[in-house]
C-alpha cells in the first residue's frame, strides 16, 4: 500500500502575498473584533457587524458594543488569513436587496467598457475569416487512426497566432512545429487567447496590450501553454524588438519547477531565448547582478522570481506609509532600527524597483489569485509594474468571495469592472443575495441574470476550461463525501467546549468586549473531532506562551511541492490531505507505534513481504516521509525523486501538508486521495485533489473527503459547496442547486451529532446504499459504526438544465444591468 498524507495548518499573514509591516502602531486602545468571513451583516441600529447565530443563546457570536469608540475588525476571509481593516468597509452589504445602493460609473470604467466592447468586435471579425489551429485529418478532411492520439482525440498539425495579412511582407506568427507536437486542442486553443489578449495582432503592436487570465483547471497544462506562448512571440522577428523582457512571478516553491519546464519544453532551443531565476539567489547584490544580466540579454530573456522574494525587493516605505493611511488613518508610525542587511536592501531597492517594475514588456502570474486583495503588500507593489501585458494563470479564478476575484481581473484588465464599489454594487451584493436556498424568487432570478452578464462581460478575458477536458484522456474519477461519526467522548468534550465558550462570551459582552474568537475556537474544536489527544498536545505547547503563540506554532509557509509515486500490481497509491501539522503529527506517531507493536498488522493486515523476504514497517526516509512548509526545497526535491521512483516500491506513503503540497505539483502516481479535513478556502482542497487527477494518470483516481459530522467543519464544507456554486455560475454561466439556507451557512457554532443507539446496533450491517468503489464498500462493512453517510460530492454541482437561461432572459438580464 502507498500513501500519501498531507496537512497545513491555519494560516495568519502566512501567504506569500501577505505583508509584514515593519512599523508598531502608537495607539493602543483601539479594540478587536473577528467576523466569520465576507458575509458578515451589519446591524439595523448601525453598530459593528454580527452573524444570525442566536439558537438558544449559544451560538450567539456577536455581542453589542458598550462603547462608541471605533473598533479594528479582524474578518476571516475563509482563506485562513486574518484581515484588518475599519468597520466603514463592512457596510457595503446588508443581505438586503433594497439597500444595496446604486452608484455612478466613473468615466475610466466608461472608458474600459467601450474598449473592450471594440476589441471583441475586432476579434470577432478576425475570427470569422480566419482560424489558425489546423488539426490532423486524412484527405476526406476525417481525423483518422494515424491522426489521432492514444485516447482517439484528434492531433494538431499547425496553430498560426496571426496571418499578418496587412504587412507588406508578412511574418506570420507560428507556434514552433517541435511545440505543436506536445499540445493538445485546448491548449492550442489558450495559446491563442493569450496572444488575442495580450498583442491581439502585429498591426496593433505598438499599441499598450491588455492583460488576460488563463483559468484552466488544474492538470491541464497552464505551464506548458506559456512556455509554447513565450517561445512563440520570443522568437518573432517583429514582436521580439517590442517584447524582449518577460517577468515570470511564481510561489517560492515552485521556482525551480518553472527552470525545469523551460529546460524540458525547450531543450535544444536555449539559443532562442535566455531564463534564469532569482530566488537561489542569497545575498541581494548578487540578486542585483542577476537582474542586470537579464536586462542586458541581447536576446529576449525570461526571469522567475517567488511572489515573496519580489514583494521583499520592491516594497518601499512609501507603500508602507500608504497603506497605513489607507487601513489606519492618522496612526503615527514608530520606525525600528534596520539591522545591516536591512540596510543593505534599503539602498538597493530603488535600483530593484526600476528593474522590476519598469522593465519587463509582460508579466505572467503563476497562482494568479494570490493577486486577491488590494490590501496586501505584494498586490500594491505587484500592481506598479508599468506594462499592461499582463497574465494570470489559476486552476481557480474565484476561491472565497467576488470581491477576491474581482481583484485578480482589476489587475490584468484595469477599470472593466470598474472600481469595488462599483463592482460589490453590479454584481457582488446581488449574487450574494440569491446565492442561498431560502433566497426570495427575486433574489434568485436577478442572481441568475446578474450572473450571466458577469460571465458575458469577462468570456473574452478569462479563458476558462474544467476538468471536462480530462475525461475523454483520463480514467474515471470517483469522489466521496464521508460523514465521520463522533465517539461519546468527543461529543462529550464538544458540548462542554461549547458551554465553556457560551460562558466566556457572556462575560466579554459584559465586559464591553465585541465580536467572535472564530479562528481560535475551531483551532480547539479541530483536535476534538480529530483525536482527544490533539488536547493533550495542545496543553503541552500552552505552557508559557500566550493565545497568539499558540496560533503561531500552527503556522507553515505557503511552500509548493511536487510529487508523483508509482504503484506495483498489488500496490495502493494514497494521498491523504490534512490542513494541521499537528495531524500530521499524530499520524507519525500512531506510524512509529504501529512498526514497534505491530499493531498495524493485527485483524487481518500483516507487514508486506517482498520476494527477498525483506519485510516492510512503518520507518520514515524507508517506508514514508514528511514534507511540510519547515522543509527546504533541496530536500523536497529529493524527497519528490525517491518517492517517484517507480523501482522504489517501499517508499509508499508521504505526509504532506495542504499548503506544501496543494499547488504547482504532479502526482499523477497515487489513485487515491483523502482529504483528511475541509479547509475554509475550498481551492485548497481542490487543488490537491487535482495532483492527482490530470494529464498522465492512467488509473482510475478515488476521493475521499472526510468530514466530522455534526460540527463546524460540517458547517465549513457546506460553504465550501456554496463558495465553488458561485464560482461555476461566474466563470462557467452554470446553472447549480442551491442546497444550503443563510441559516445553516451562518450557523457555526451548531452542533448536532448523529450519536449510536441501540436501533443502530442491531447487528443488521450498514444501512447505506453500497457505493462503486469497492474500498469504501469493505470500509463501510468493517466500520459500520464510524460512517453516518456518504455522498458523491460531484453530484452538489450537477447543473439544472431548466434554469438556463434562454434568449429572452439573457436579454432581460443586459437590460436590468444597464438600468
Amino acid at each position: 500500500m502507498k500513501a500519501f498524507l498531507c496537512s497545513s495548518p491555519l494560516q495568519i499573514d502566512s501567504d506569500d502575498n501577505d505583508i509584514i509591516v515593519d512599523y508598531e502602531e502608537a495607539d493602543s486602545d483601539r479594540k478587536c473584533v473577528v467576523l466569520s468571513d465576507d458575509e458578515c451583516k451589519v446591524n439595523s441600529n448601525g453598530n459593528f457587524p454580527s452573524t444570525s447565530l442566536k439558537k438558544n443563546n449559544v451560538n450567539s457570536l456577536v455581542c453589542e458594543s458598550k462603547t462608541k469608540k471605533k473598533a479594528d475588525i479582524i474578518c476571516i476571509d475563509d482563506d485562513d488569513l486574518l484581515k484588518l481593516s475599519d468597520d466603514d468597509d463592512l457596510a457595503e452589504y446588508t443581505g438586503d436587496r433594497h439597500n444595496i445602493p446604486l452608484v455612478r460609473l466613473a468615466q475610466e470604467t466608461l472608458d474600459a467598457e467601450k474598449s473592450e466592447r471594440e476589441r471583441r468586435k475586432r476579434l470577432e471579425e478576425s475570427k470569422s475569416v480566419f482560424n489558425g489551429i489546423e488539426l490532423n485529418t486524412d484527405d476526406s478532411g476525417c481525423s483518422t487512426f494515424e491522426c489521432t492520439d492514444e485516447h482517439g482525440n484528434p492531433t494538431l498539425k499547425s496553430v498560426m497566432l496571426d496571418r499578418d495579412s496587412e504587412s507588406e511582407t508578412p511574418i506570420p506568427v507560428r507556434v514552433h512545429p517541435f511545440l505543436v507536437k506536445v499540445l493538445k486542442k485546448h491548449q492550442a486553443e489558450g495559446i491563442q487567447f493569450l496572444y488575442n489578449c495580450t498583442i491581439e495582432s502585429l498591426s496593433r503592436l505598438d499599441e499598450p496590450g491588455g492583460g488576460a487570465i488563463l483559468g484552466h483547471c488544474m492538470g491541464l497544462g497552464k505551464t506548458l501553454q506559456i512556455i509554447a506562448f513565450l517561445h512563440t512571440i520570443l522568437t518573432h522577428e517583429k514582436i521580439s524588438k517590442k517584447i524582449n523582457k518577460v517577468l515570470v512571478v511564481v510561489p517560492k516553491n515552485v521556482v525551480l519547477n518553472w527552470m525545469n519546464e523551460f529546460e524540458k519544453w525547450l531543450y535544444g532551443e536555449t539559443d532562442s531565448i535566455n531564463y534564469l531565476e532569482l530566488d537561489s539567489w542569497k545575498t541581494h547584490e548578487e540578486r542585483l547582478k542577476t537582474i542586470k544580466r537579464w536586462i542586458n540579454y541581447e536576446r529576449p530573456a525570461v526571469l522567475i522570481i517567488g511572489y515573496e522574494l519580489f514583494r521583499i525587493l520592491t516594497f518601499t516605505d512609501e507603500d508602507k506609509a500608504n497603506m497605513n493611511r489607507n487601513k489606519r488613518k492618522n496612526i503615527p508610525l514608530k520606525r525600528k532600527l534596520l539591522t545591516s542587511n536591512e540596510e543593505k536592501l534599503a539602498n538597493l531597492r530603488p535600483q530593484f524597483c526600476e528593474y522590476l517594475q519598469n522593465a519587463p514588456h509582460l508579466i505572467v502570474c503563476d497562482e494568479g489569485h494570490k493577486l486577491k486583495s488590494p490590501s496586501t503588500g505584494l498586490f500594491h507593489t505587484i500592481n506598479r509594474i508599468k506594462t499592461k501585458r499582463r497574465i494570470c494563470m489559476t486552476g481557480t479564478p474565484l476561491q472565497n468571495n467576488l470581491e477576491e476575484y474581482y481583484c485578480m481581473v482589476n489587475f490584468v484588465r484595469p477599470n472593466l469592472l470598474g472600481s469595488l464599489d462599483e463592482f460589490k454594487s453590479r454584481f457582488s451584493n446581488i449574487i450574494k443575495c440569491g446565492r442561498a436556498k431560502d433566497a426570495s424568487a427575486y433574489d434568485v432570478r436577478r442572481m441568475r441574470r446578474r450572473c450571466h452578464v458577469l460571465f458575458d462581460r469577462l468570456k473574452c478575458v478569462l479563458d476558462w476550461r474544467d476538468y471536462s477536458v480530462l475525461r475523454n484522456s483520463l480514467p474515471p474519477k470517483q469522489e466521496y463525501v464521508i460523514n465521520i461519526r463522533l465517539t461519546k467522548v468527543q461529543i462529550d468534550l464538544y458540548k462542554k467546549y461549547l458551554d465553556f465558550r457560551n460562558l466566556i462570551e457572556e462575560r466579554r459582552c459584559a465586559s464591553g468586549e465585541v465580536g467572535i474568537r472564530l479562528l481560535y475556537d475551531h483551532l480547539i474544536l479541530y483536535r476534538v473531532w480529530t483525536h482527544p489527544y490533539l488536547l493533550v498536545e495542545k496543553m503541552k505547547l500552552e505552557q508559557n506562551k500566550s493565545s497568539q503563540a499558540l496560533i503561531d506554532d500552527f503556522i507553515v509557509d505557503d511552500y509548493v511541492s511536487d510529487t508523483e509515486s508509482s504503484d506495483a500490481d498489488d500496490i495502493v497509491v494514497i494521498l491523504v490531505f490534512s490542513q494541521f501539522l499537528s495531524s500530521i503529527a499524530l499520524m507519525e506517531r500512531m506510524l512509529r507505534y504501529f512498526t514497534q507493536s505491530s499493531g498495524w498488522f493485527v485483524d487481518g493486515h500483516r507487514a508486506l513481504m517482498m520476494a527477498d523476504g525483506e519485510k516492510w514497517g512503518w520507518h520514515k526516509g524507508l517506508d514514508y516521509s514528511v514534507i511540510d512548509g519547515s522543509v527546504s526545497i533541496v530536500l523536497r526535491d529529493q524527497i519528490q525523486k525517491d518517492f517517484n521512483d517507480p523501482l522504489n516500491l517501499r517508499n509508499r506513503l508521504l505526509l504532506i501538508s495542504t499548503k506544501a503540497g496543494s499547488l504547482g505539483t504532479n502526482l499523477i502516481g497515487a489513485n487515491r486521495v483523502v482529504i483528511f479535513d475541509c479547509s475554509w478556502n475550498p481551492s485548497h482542497d481542490t487543488q490537491s485533489l487535482f495532483r492527482v487527477y490530470r494529464f498522465g494518470q492512467v488509473k482510475p483516481v478515488y476521493i475521499y473527503r472526510f468530514v466530522a459530522q455534526g460540527t463546524m467543519e460540517e458547517r465549513i464544507y457546506n460553504r465550501q459547496v456554496t463558495k465553488e456554486s458561485i464560482a461555476k455560475r461566474v466563470t462557467q454561466a452554470a446553472q447549480i442547486q442551491r442546497h444550503y439556507t443563510s441559516q445553516e451557512l451562518e450557523e457555526m457554532y451548531l452542533f448536532e451529532p448523529d450519536t449510536l443507539s441501540n436501533d443502530k446496533l442491531d447487528g443488521q450491517g450498514p444501512r447505506l446504499d453500497p457505493p462503486k468503489d469497492r474500498l469504501l464498500g469493505d470500509i463501510i462493512l468493517e466500520k459500520t459504526d464510524a460512517i453516518v453517510s456518504y455522498h458523491p460530492h460531484d453530484i452538489l454541482f450537477d447543473e439544472l438544465e431548466d434554469e438556463r437561461l434562454n434568449d429572452e432572459e439573457r436579454a432581460e438580464a443586459w437590460r436590468d444591468y444597464e438600468r
